[in-house]
């Protein structure tokens, strides 16, 4: 079987390689699937930003819909920060869960194709993707850590409730 029909034979177990391999998903072979939901289980994910202790772990759904796609799932790490006070690197677990949507066509590409004026709602806040570019799981995963972290970390020695 040649490596660009594998997706169909076993979707899942493509996106698991595509994962793996790059962390990222070629959207235009997603597309054609047959399939509109994955279960992407125990993915392991390197990021060198933020640092972490060991792989980012991440059980994920990608779910396809009409324009769009959705991720979701849970994540955990253990992160490698610097504390603001004393300077001292310190491991920090992290838990979060992963609800991220996708658009092919945002309300304000929609705007500026149709000339119209459209009114955006809180849920049209989503990130807009080029049907033939790929959705880069790992970047997505590294932005929501990055945004969990306390902009002041603190060690557990000089954390507040330690102080005197």
């Amino acid at each position: 079987m040649r490596q660009t029909d594998a997706y169909r034979s076993d979707p899942e177990a493509w996106l698991v390689d595509c994962l793996t391999q790059t962390g990222r998903i070629p959207l235009p072979e997603l597309l054609r699937l047959p399939h509109e939901r994955w279960h992407l289980p125990g993915q392991m994910f390197t990021l060198t930003e933020p640092e972490t202790e060991g792989p980012v772990q991440a059980d994920l759904t990608l779910q396809r819909h009409p324009g769009s796609l959705m991720l979701s799932g849970h994540l955990s790490a253990t992160l490698v920060l610097t504390c603001t006070k004393c300077l001292s690197l310190f491991e920090q677990p992290c838990e979060l869960d992963v609800s991220e949507g996708f658009v092919f066509e945002s309300p304000a590409a929609h705007q500026a194709i149709s000339g119209r004026e459209v009114e955006i709602a809180s849920d049209d806040f989503v990130e807009e993707l080029d049907p033939r570019g790929a959705l880069d799981v790992a970047d997505v995963l590294r932005q929501l850590l990055e945004l969990s972290i306390d902009p002041s970390p603190r060690c557990d020695a000089c954390a507040p409730e330690h102080a005197e």
